[in-house]
């Protein structure tokens, strides 16, 4: 590594020492069919809310992200995912880091599948951890309701998309290799990949056993939508989205990293607050992932520093997970997936200048080792 990327680093990760940013929403008007972005050109995302595929390898998740701030003060980030896998199963993803201690922050959570059922009349995902429910003869988006109660990640909220939604790979779709050369059976990958970046959230968390308001004032959310049979999980991969100062938000996926932290390939796509998209390449010859910790329940080997250039872009991300630690295993007894989830921030040259943001790191990792091996 050069030294430059080493000084660069190592401002970047001195950030996670210093008090936490603000999680205040931006001011941005209720999502509607006139101001989402459906206007110009691209989907209505409401018909995409109530989906029952029979298939279960299709995935069909309602990713939430929250950065919360409660009335007493302290602040929470928060990653639920719940998930239908055909019309009878449900799985889900629950962590919880309690970044109160912004040089200590603690994690908790689980994942699991268990029985459950969705709706094609309305959005209606119910299962005994969780229910994400809109009100009935509703568009299915403009208000959301979500509860969960598992693995100590309790919430009762709901949330209201605001601004223009993002769109990933430009579009919302992200379309796999086709069957050879024949190119009419082309397959749809992600049938559907969108997020609403500014949700407005209000409601509680339950911490100790103790409900505590959130403060709307203070927090806010992202819900992704991703519906298809897109497989990226073969060999993994470590995605992250970014809030900065100005209002854009950027969402990165490296695919296939291998144990030196280098890969093949990267996407990134940038959101503006006027709803411009911009879909660039990761320079993965720019880019790398280092600083491993293994798991010590599942040998998992996942990475906690990250340098990511869009060079196309002139503009270089380097950051840290602070929980070395973020792995989201099965409860026990229960299967689930095996994933880590967790709070990041960092700084990035963007235009000239060097911003801080912050934002959300996932990692899949296929990838085993021993501690002896690092």
């Amino acid at each position: 590594m050069l030294l430059i990327d080493v000084i660069v680093a190592s401002i970047a990760f001195a950030r996670l020492t210093d008090c936490l940013p603000s999680f205040a929403p931006r001011d941005y008007a209720p999502s509607t069919l006139e101001n989402d972005g459906t206007d110009v050109g691209r989907y209505d995302v409401r018909k995409t809310m109530a989906i029952v595929n029979p298939d279960p390898k299709w995935i069909n998740s309602y990713y939430f992200l929250f950065w919360l701030t409660t009335v007493d003060g302290r602040k929470y980030h928060l990653c639920i995912d719940p998930i239908l896998f055909g019309n009878s199963t449900t799985g889900g993803l629950y962590s919880l880091n309690d970044l109160s201690n912004p040089s200590n922050i603690k994690a908790k959570g689980a994942s699991n599948m268990v029985p459950g059922y969705g709706s094609t009349e309305a959005l209606n995902l119910r299962s005994t951890p969780h229910n994400v429910t809109s009100p009935k003869g509703s568009d299915n988006f403009s208000t959301i309701a979500l509860k969960t109660n598992f693995a100590g990640v309790e919430i009762n909220t709901e949330v209201q998309p605001t601004g223009k939604n993002m769109y990933y790979g430009g579009m919302g779709g992200i379309v796999t290799p086709g069957f050879g050369d024949d190119f009419t059976t082309l397959p749809p990958g992600w049938s559907w990949y969108w997020a609403n970046p500014h949700l407005k959230v209000k409601g509680t968390i339950t911490l100790d056993g103790t409900p505590v308001s959130i403060d709307g004032d203070q927090s806010f959310g992202l819900l992704e939508r991703q519906y298809g049979a897109f497989d990226v999980a073969t060999k993994g991969f470590y995605l992250f989205w970014a809030y900065l100062p100005d209002g854009i938000v950027v969402q990165v996926w490296v695919i296939s990293p291998r144990n030196d932290g280098t890969g093949p390939s990267g996407m990134a796509t940038i959101w503006h607050p006027n709803g411009v998209h911009e879909v660039i390449p990761v320079d993965m010859s720019a880019t790398r992932a280092w600083d491993t910790s293994v798991s010590d329940v599942t040998g998992r080997l996942y990475f906690n520093k990250f340098k990511v250039a869009l060079t196309t872009r002139n503009a270089l991300f380097t950051f840290q997970v602070p929980i070395r630690d973020a792995e989201v295993r099965p409860a026990k007894g229960q299967p689930g997936l095996i994933i880590s989830e967790s709070y990041c921030e960092g700084l990035v040259e963007w235009d000239g200048e060097t911003l801080p943001w912050f934002g959300h790191c996932e990692e899949l990792s296929t990838r085993t080792a021993s501690k002896s091996e690092l």
